[in-house]
C-alpha cells in the first residue's frame, strides 16, 4: 500500500488545469479574475487583485489557471513565488520579475531593454548572457537597479499588456513590495495588472491596498466539494465521496489528498478512508534507514517552509545532506528552490505525533540555531519557540526582546508589539533596560493607533517601575503617558500627570520629556500663553533636552504659530523638528511628515493637502505610508474638496477593532459629515451611534461631541439622552486639532434645534484664528449664524467665507457660501447637485429652501451591479461575497447610489432598477 506523502507527490505532479481537479470549485473566481485583466485591458488602466486565504484553499492554482488565460490572450506575464529564506535579500522578486520579462519578450527584448543592458546585468548573473553584458562593467546603485525594473516595465506596456503575477505574496521582501506598490501608481492609466496571492493570516504584515479587488478564497460548498471528490476518485461510490468531503471540511488540497489516497487504494467503505494517517504513516516511517528516519523527524519540528540554512547548521557535511534531501524529496517533502516542506500539513502532523520524547529535538534544534552570530527576525522567532518548548524562560525573553527591537528598527510594528507582549509576559527587564523596552512597546502601539492599550500598558508600567524604586524611568515613562492621554483627548488627566511627576523628577532628561509632552497638549489646545510659560519653565531650569524631545517642543511651537498665521515662525519650527527628530525611531520621527503637512495646511488650505499626500505616496520610503493618520488627512482633504468618493473609500478597508474612540471619532466625523449634508442617512451609523452613546458616559472630547454633532444633524433628531451632553458643545472647545471641527456644524445643529442664544453666541463670540483655513471656517459659520438670524452683513461675511475657500481650493465649500447668497456658478452648483446637497439660499426675506437638483452623474459599473444585487433582494454581506468585495466598500457604493439618484433608501433603489432605470 502506498503511503500518504508517496501519494502527495504524485498528485503534485498532475498537470495544470486538468481534470483531475485543477480549479474545481474555482470557476467563478477565475472568471472574475479574467473579467477584471479584461477591463484593465480595454480601459488600459491599472488593477491589483489580491487573492486571499488558507493554506490549502488553492490560491497558487487559481494564480497558476489566471497566469495561464492571460498569456492565451496575448498577455505578457511576469510570474514569481516568493520564499520565506529570501524575504531580507532585496529586490529578490524584481530580478525574478525581471528574467521573466526577458524570457516572455525572447528576442523581442533588445527592443525594450536599449541603453539598461548593464543595470539589468546587474540585477542578477542569469541576465548577463541574456544581454550579451559584462555584469561587471560597472557598479549600479540600488536607485539604478528600481529604474531599470521601471523602465523595462514601462517600454513593454507601450505595445503589450503586462501581468505581474506573485505568489505567496507575505514573503515578499521590503524593496520589491515597495517598487511594486510604486510601478502600480506610476502606470494607473497603464494595461499594467498586478495579481497577489497571499495567507490570510499574514494580512497585517502585507496589506493589501484599499483599491485592490480582493478574492477571499473560503471551503468549498458542499457541491463542489462533492464534484472535486469524485473527479478525483471517478470510481467512488457516493458513500465514499461524501466520507472523503466529510473528512476534508470543505479544503480542496484536503480533498485531492484523502481522494487520491482512497483511490490508490480502492477503497469501499468509509473505514479505509477514514484510517489513522498518523498509522499509515507510521507504517512508511517503520521502513525507513535510522539516519533519514531522524532526518524526516527533525523536519517535524521545524517551521514550514524549512530553513535550508539552518538544516546545514543541523548536518554540516553538504553530502550527508544532499542524500538525506534525496531520499525524502518526493516522498515526505517538496522542494522549490531553496524552500522545502512537507507534502502535506497532516503528514507532518502524523511524523511529529510519532516522536515518543520530542525534547531532545528541541533542544539539537534550539543548539544549532544558537551558533548563528547575528541572527535574522525569523532564526529569533524559532528560537523563542524552541527554548519556550524546553522551559528555558530566559533565553525565551533575550531572544524576544531581540526581535522585538529588530522589528522595532525595520518598522515592523505589528511583529515588535507581539514580541514585547511575548517578552514582558515572561518577566519584568532589568532596571538598566527597563525605560528603553516601554518606551518602544509605547511608541509601536502609538504608531498602530492603539491609543487604549498604550495607556493601560503606561499605567502599569509606571506603577511597577515606583514600586521597584525606579523613579526616573517612572518619570520618562509618565511624560510618554502624557502624550497618550492628549492623543485620547483626556487633557485634564495629562495636565495632573504632568503636574504631579514634575514636580518631583529628579533627572533632569525625566523633566525635559515631562516638558515635551505638556507642550504638545497646549498646543493641541491653541493654549499660545500657556505654552509659552511651559517654555519659560524649561528655559530656567537649564536643562538640555535630548533631541526628540526637541523635536516635540518645535513641533509645538509650529502647531501654534500656524494658527496664529505667523508663517515664518512655522516655517523655522518644522525644520527643526525635522532636525532634531531625523533618526529618532519615535512615534514624532515616524509622523512627522504627515504632521508637518496637518500643520502647514491651516495655512496653505485642503488643495494643497490633496495634492502633497498623492505627492507623498509616489516617493520611495514615505514615512507612515498607508497609517489611519495618512488615511484620515487623505479622506479629509477629498471631503473638504467635494471629492466625496475618494473621500469614503479609503473607510471602507479600516480595520476599527483596535481603535481608540477619538481615532475613530476623526474618522467618522468624514462620513458623519457627507451624511448630514447629503441627507444619506445610513452611512456608518453602525459605527457611529455606538461610538457616541459609549462617549456619552465619558467626559467631553471635542472629536466626538463634533461627531455627535453631524450625526443628530444627519439623523434630524437628537436622542434625549444626547441633549444634554450636546447643549453648548461647541462653546467649549470650538478650536482644536480635530479636522472636522467645523463652526459651520455648529450653526446647522443651532439652527436645527431653534436655539437663538447658540446663534447669537456664534454671530458674536466665537473665537476669531488667524490661520487661513480655520479663519474661513469661522467665516462660514458666524456667515451662517447670521444669515440665520435675519442679521445684516451676513451676505458680506459669507462672500468673504466664499472667498477665502475658494482661494485655499476648497471647492466643496466655495460652493455651499456661494449658494447660501446666490452666487454660486453653475460649475458650483452642479457640484452640489452631484453630491446630492440641498443648501438655503439667501432671500431678502431671510432664508428659505433650496430645491433639491435629480443628479445627473450616472453610476459606475460597479455601483450598477450593486443596484442591480439590491433589487434581486440580497442583504450587503451577500452582495459582498457575490462581488468579492468588504461590506465596508458595498456600503460605500450604495451610498454613492443614494447621492447619484437622488434616493434615500434600497427600496426606492430597487424600484429605480425595476422600472428600467
Amino acid at each position: 500500500m502506498l503511503g500518504l506523502s508517496q501519494m502527495a507527490s504524485g498528485i503534485r505532479q498532475e498537470p495544470a488545469g486538468s481534470s483531475a481537479g485543477g480549479l474545481i470549485g474555482r470557476e467563478a473566481e477565475l472568471a472574475l479574475v479574467r473579467e477584471l485583466l479584461a477591463d484593465v485591458r480595454a480601459r488600459s488602466s491599472h488593477a491589483t487583485i489580491a487573492m486571499c486565504g488558507a493554506a490549502g484553499l488553492g490560491k497558487s492554482r487559481l494564480l497558476a489557471s489566471a497566469v495561464e488565460s492571460a498569456r492565451a490572450r496575448g498577455w505578457i506575464v511576469l510570474a514569481a513565488t516568493c520564499h520565506a529564506f529570501r524575504r531580507r535579500r532585496p529586490f529578490a522578486i524584481v530580478a525574478d520579475l525581471t528574467k521573466a520579462a526577458i524570457a516572455a519578450l525572447g528576442t523581442e527584448v533588445s527592443t525594450y531593454t536599449s541603453g539598461l543592458e548593464v543595470a539589468l546585468a546587474a540585477m542578477g548573473e542569469s541576465f548577463g548572457p541574456a544581454l550579451a553584458v559584462d555584469a561587471d562593467a560597472r557598479p549600479v546603485t540600488t536607485g539604478a537597479f528600481e529604474t531599470a525594473f521601471t523602465r523595462l516595465l514601462e517600454g513593454v506596456l507601450a505595445d503589450y499588456p503586462v501581468l505581474a503575477a506573485v505568489d505567496d505574496y507575505q514573503w515578499i521582501d521590503a524593496e520589491s513590495d515597495e517598487t511594486l506598490s510604486y510601478v502600480s501608481r506610476l502606470f494607473k492609466e497603464r494595461p499594467f495588472a498586478l495579481v497577489r496571492a497571499q495567507r490570510s493570516d499574514a494580512l497585517a504584515d502585507r496589506p493589501i491596498p484599499a483599491t485592490a479587488s480582493t478574492l477571499f478564497l473560503q471551503e468549498l460548498a458542499e457541491a463542489e466539494a462533492l464534484r472535486l471528490a469524485g473527479t478525483m476518485y471517478p470510481a467512488a461510490s457516493p458513500e465514499i465521496v461524501r466520507t472523503i468531503v466529510e473528512y476534508a471540511k470543505g479544503i480542496p488540497l484536503d480533498i485531492v489528498t484523502l481522494a487520491a489516497q482512497a483511490r490508490l487504494q480502492s477503497a469501499s467503505v468509509p473505514e479505509q478512508v477514514l484510517s489513522s494517517l498518523k498509522a499509515v504513516v507510521a507504517t512508511q516511517l517503520s521502513a525507513l534507514e535510522p539516519s533519514r528516519l531522524e532526518f524526516i523527524r527533525l523536519c517535524s519540528f521545524l517551521r514550514t517552509p524549512v530553513n535550508h540554512h539552518l538544516l546545514s547548521l543541523l548536518y554540516p557535511e553538504p553530502e550527508e545532506l544532499a542524500r538525506l534531501l534525496a531520499g525524502s524529496v518526493g516522498k515526505y517533502l517538496v522542494q522549490d528552490g531553496h524552500a522545502i516542506s512537507f507534502s502535506h500539513a497532516r503528514i507532518k502532523q502524523a511524523v511529529r505525533e510519532g516522536v515518543e520524547v520530542p525534547f531532545s529535538y528541541h533542544k539539537r534544534i534550539l543548539g544549532a540555531l544558537l551558533t548563528v552570530p547575528e541572527p535574522d527576525s525569523d532564526e529569533c522567532a524559532r528560537i523563542i519557540e524552541h527554548a519556550r518548548e524546553l522551559g528555558e524562560r530566559d533565553l525565551s525573553w533575550t531572544y524576544a526582546v531581540r526581535l522585538a527591537d529588530d522589528a522595532y528598527r525595520d518598522g515592523r510594528w505589528h511583529v515588535a508589539v507581539d514580541a514585547y507582549e511575548e517578552a514582558l509576559r515572561l518577566r519584568q527587564p532589568a532596571a538598566a533596560d527597563f525605560f528603553a523596552i516601554y518606551q518602544r512597546y509605547g511608541s509601536a502601539l502609538r504608531i498602530l493607533d492603539r491609543h487604549i492599550e498604550a495607556d493601560r500598558m503606561l499605567h502599569d508600567a509606571i506603577v511597577y517601575a515606583r514600586g521597584k524604586g525606579m523613579n526616573a524611568a517612572a518619570a520618562r515613562l509618565a511624560a510618554m503617558h502624557v502624550s497618550v492621554f492628549g492623543e485620547l483627548e483626556e487633557y485634564e488627566q495629562a495636565i495632573e500627570t504632568f503636574k504631579m511627576y514634575y514636580a518631583d523628577a529628579d533627572d533632569p532628561i525625566a523633566r525635559t520629556e515631562l516638558i515635551g509632552a505638556i507642550a504638545n497638549i497646549h498646543a493641541n489646545r491653541i493654549d499660545a500663553k500657556a505654552l509659552e510659560e511651559t517654555l519659560a519653565t524649561l528655559r530656567t531650569s537649564g536643562d538640555t533636552p535630548p533631541p526628540e524631545t526637541l523635536a516635540k517642543i518645535r513641533q509645538a511651537e509650529a502647531i501654534v504659530a500656524s494658527h496664529l498665521a505667523d508663517e515664518d515662525r512655522m516655517r523655522k519650527a518644522l525644520d527643526s523638528v525635522n532636525v532634531y527628530a531625523a533618526g529618532q525611531r519615535s512615534y514624532i520621527e515616524y509622523f512627522r511628515t504627515l504632521s508637518g503637512l496637518l500643520i502647514e495646511h491651516y495655512q496653505r488650505g485642503p488643495r494643497w493637502l490633496a495634492e502633497r499626500l498623492a505627492a507623498l505616496s509616489l516617493e520611495k520610503g514615505a514615512p507612515a505610508d498607508g497609517s489611519v493618520f495618512g488615511t484620515y488627512q487623505g479622506s479629509y482633504a477629498a471631503f473638504c474638496t467635494g471629492d466625496w468618493e475618494a473621500a469614503l473609500l479609503p473607510l471602507a478597508d479600516v480595520n476599527w477593532k483596535r481603535l481608540s474612540p477619538q481615532v475613530s471619532s476623526h474618522l467618522l466625523s468624514v462620513p458623519a459629515a457627507i451624511g448630514a449634508l447629503s441627507s444619506q442617512l445610513e452611512m456608518h451609523a453602525e459605527r457611529i451611534e455606538p461610538l457616541i452613546h459609549e462617549s456619552v458616559r465619558d467626559r467631553y472630547k471635542p472629536s466626538i461631541g463634533q461627531l455627535a454633532i453631524w450625526a443628530a444633524l444627519a439623523a434630524k433628531t437628537v436622542d434625549p439622552t444626547l441633549e444634554r451632553y450636546l447643549d453648548g458643545a461647541y462653546r467649549r472647545e470650538p478650536v482644536t486639532l480635530a479636522f472636522m471641527t467645523f463652526p459651520l456644524a455648529f450653526s446647522l445643529y443651532a439652527e436645527a434645534r431653534n436655539d437663538r442664544a447658540a446663534l447669537d453666541w456664534i454671530a458674536d463670540s466665537l473665537p476669531e484664528p488667524g490661520a487661513a483655513w480655520p479663519r474661513a471656517h469661522y467665516l462660514l459659520g458666524r456667515g451662517y449664524a447670521m444669515l440665520a438670524l435675519r442679521r445684516p452683513g451676513s451676505k458680506s461675511v459669507l462672500e468673504q467665507a466664499a472667498a477665502a475657500s475658494r482661494s485655499l481650493g476648497a471647492d466643496f465649500f466655495t460652493a455651499y457660501a456661494s449658494t447660501l447668497i446666490g452666487q454660486a456658478t453653475p460649475a458650483e452648483l452642479e457640484l452640489l447637485s452631484n453630491l446630492n446637497v440641498s443648501v438655503r439660499r439667501f432671500e431678502p426675506g431671510g432664508m428659505v429652501p433650496a430645491r433639491r437638483v435629480r443628479s445627473k452623474s450616472l453610476p459606475s459599473a460597479r455601483e450598477s451591479q450593486v443596484a442591480n444585487l439590491v433589487a434581486e433582494g440580497k442583504s450587503n454581506r451577500e452582495i459582498a461575497e457575490r462581488l468579492f468585495l468588504s461590506e465596508r466598500t458595498v456600503e460605500v457604493h450604495l451610498s454613492n447610489l443614494f447621492a447619484k439618484l437622488n434616493l434615500n433608501s434600497r427600496l426606492q433603489l430597487a424600484r429605480w432598477v425595476l422600472a428600467g432605470r
